[in-house]
């Protein structure tokens, strides 16, 4: 072989090499780029199946008290001076709801929740400071049927006295009214209807002409000792120890 065939070999193995290793870079990139395709077909797998998992588990913590969030918000959000901080609240809740999650998901959920549940809040406690007349008018209708169910014979007739029955008649929702009824007083609810009870009680275990038992009935109460103990435990006397000693 001369020169210069010996040349052109030279150059047709060296052409030959680099097609070779050209190729051979070409489906080192393909069989890359199919694996990249792979894992990240695969991570969108797992967050979807983690976002259901997620979104699964959440639907009794969180996801099941989200329409009273989410209603009470759209009430506050008319009522609110700054209403772009509450709707900023919602769409970020929305946006980690609708995206495949990842490891900040939970907390940032948890965050703007707390944050908007603030607002919330504040509108809620605000109404007990802007609605003070009404409050005071609702709790003078709250005692007028309160004084009149213990002493026209409802009680008699419909049992011991409790909360829902008041809120009903008010027309407000049990945890509404009894809400108002501790701004405007101090007490919960329940232990302002004890407390007109046990005035009630003294009041009639004064009257020579009634029996413990007449008294307990005209309460509500089914049996006079649960009167007993209810008394006792509110006052320190039994009713017969009381009326001895008045």
């Amino acid at each position: 072989m001369d020169n210069a065939q010996e040349k052109n070999a030279i150059v047709t193995l060296r052409n030959v090499s680099e097609e070779k290793q050209r190729e051979l870079e070409r489906q080192a990139e393909e069989k890359a780029a199919k694996q990249a395709l792979e894992e990240a077909y695969e991570g969108a797998r797992r967050a979807n199946l983690a976002k259901s998992d997620f979104l699964s588990k959440m639907s009794h913590d969180i996801r099941t008290p989200m329409n009273a969030i989410l209603g009470m918000a759209a009430i506050a959000e008319h009522q609110l001076d700054d209403r772009d901080r509450l709707a900023d609240c919602l769409e970020k809740i929305r946006m980690e709801l609708l995206h495949a999650i990842d490891k900040h998901t939970k907390g940032l959920i948890a965050t703007n929740i707390e944050l908007l549940l603030d607002y919330c809040m504040r509108f809620y406690e605000r109404q007990f400071v802007t609605r003070e007349d009404m409050n005071l008018d609702v709790l003078a209708r709250f005692e007028r049927l309160l004084d009149d169910y213990l002493t026209q014979g409802a009680a008699a007739k419909e049992g011991l006295p409790s909360v829902r029955y008041f809120a009903s008649k008010i027309c407000l929702s049990p945890n509404y009214f009894g809400d108002l009824v501790k701004k405007e007083t101090g007490k919960s609810a329940q232990e302002y209807i004890q407390l007109k009870m046990i005035d009630a009680a003294k009041e009639g275990l004064l009257d020579p002409n009634k029996t413990i038992g007449q008294v307990a009935y005209e309460l509500g109460f089914q049996y006079p000792q649960h009167f007993v103990r209810f008394f006792k435990r509110h006052v320190g006397y039994t009713p017969r120890e009381y009326r001895l000693q008045s």
